[in-house]
């Protein structure tokens, strides 16, 4: 059980780690961190890998990688647990962004929000 709450604060740390790298634009190395959390996650942890991937197509998103954000957001969406609404609603402001060919702009600063907007 003690394993199991190493491999939860691992995960989490690694997460919370990519995430800062992606805000401090530091895409290359947060792409890299959250595809290693989510290669050394078991099957079984599917909604922590939905999350996880979620963070990585915000990460795409942030550095105006669309089409990868778009590839990631498809998974995510197929879930069935609690995130799979935040990555409809951020797959179709990224298509609008496409469609529209304007960038999208992420508050900063502030922790828990997906308000995106677009120019």
């Amino acid at each position: 059980m003690k394993s199991m709450k190493n491999v939860s604060h691992i995960v989490s740390y690694m997460n919370n780690r990519a995430v800062a790298l992606a805000k401090t634009n530091r895409y290359e190395d947060a792409v890299e961190l959250y595809h290693s959390t989510i290669n050394a996650l078991s099957e079984d942890k599917k909604e922590i890998s939905h999350r996880i991937s979620y963070n990585l197509a915000m990460c795409y998103a942030r550095g105006k990688n669309y089409e990868d954000c778009l590839h990631v957001l498809k998974d995510v969406i197929k879930g069935a647990d609690g995130i799979s609404k935040k990555a409809k609603s951020l797959h179709a402001k990224v298509e609008v962004a496409l469609k529209k060919g304007t960038v999208l702009h992420f508050p900063e600063d502030k922790p828990k929000s997906d308000k995106v907007t677009h120019d």
